[in-house]
């Protein structure tokens, strides 16, 4: 199983479950679209990961010319299942959050880490950006954090992100899930129509949110994709070598 569940206190967990660095495969994606859709009486969805970090992030494979579409297309309904759920979606990150797994932890409605974590988007070092990223983050975050995350392709620690209003809390890796459940169990007691309209409330811009993400994913594939250097460095990350940029 690449997606583990255990619901305790009203609060639904889904852990991913591909150790050591939880990449994440189309059908986990899958699952993942398909619990938040469902009828839950959680109040509370809680992503976390086993092994050494949160998540790393999609398959460099599959973003290679033939899957690369159908990759973009699922992850962007995986976005958007996050923005329709009707309680809140809450990650807990320990070790880091990279790439895919980044815009996961960032786009969800509260977001809990381990003291030390890493946040980044390294695409840009692999000849390519990450498109969700692109379109939400210069909504969700002050343009030069959002500019730098996606840019520079370097990592930020929680307790940076967590000074400037990113990440809600840190906690020490020991007691960091124990911490974090406390911390969210005030929120199942809360009137759960009163949350499912503050949450449409506060999401009154999505539709936007979804054309701009539209048009990113079509820059994506229409453009990036078909430039020389999107293939050379992905194509050299999975043989382990340096890219040998074009500039085309």
């Amino acid at each position: 199983m690449t997606l583990l569940l255990e619901e305790k206190d009203d609060i639904l967990y889904l852990d991913f479950n591909s150790p050591p660095v939880n990449v994440l495969k189309a059908e986990t994606i899958r699952d993942m679209i398909g619990i938040l859709a469902r009828d839950s009486p959680a109040k509370v969805v809680v992503l976390k990961g086993s092994g050494k970090m949160f998540c790393a992030g999609l398959d460099v494979k599959d973003h290679l010319p033939d899957k690369v579409e159908e990759t973009i297309r699922l992850f962007s309904e995986l976005i958007v299942a996050f923005f329709e759920f009707p309680g809140l979606v809450v990650s807990i990150v320990h070790g880091g959050a990279l790439g895919g797994g980044c815009e996961i932890a960032f786009c969800s409605d509260l977001l809990l880490a381990e003291k030390g974590a890493d946040f980044g988007q390294p695409e840009i070092k692999l000849g390519v950006f990450p498109p969700a990223a692109c379109a939400l983050y210069p909504v969700l975050f002050p343009s030069k954090i959002s500019n730098h995350i996606i840019f520079s392709g370097e990592s930020v620690k929680a307790e940076e992100l967590e000074r400037l209003g990113i990440v809600n809390r840190t906690f020490e890796r020991e007691v960091l899930f124990e911490k974090a459940h406390q911390f969210l169990l005030p929120l199942t007691k809360l009137s759960s129509a009163a949350v499912r309209l503050a949450k449409k409330a506060s999401r009154v811009h999505f539709p936007q949110l979804q054309d701009n993400l539209e048009t990113v994913n079509r820059i994506y594939l229409d453009e990036l994709m078909k430039t020389e250097d999107a293939l050379e460095g992905l194509t050299a990350f999975l043989e382990k070598r340096k890219p040998t940029w074009k500039n085309r």
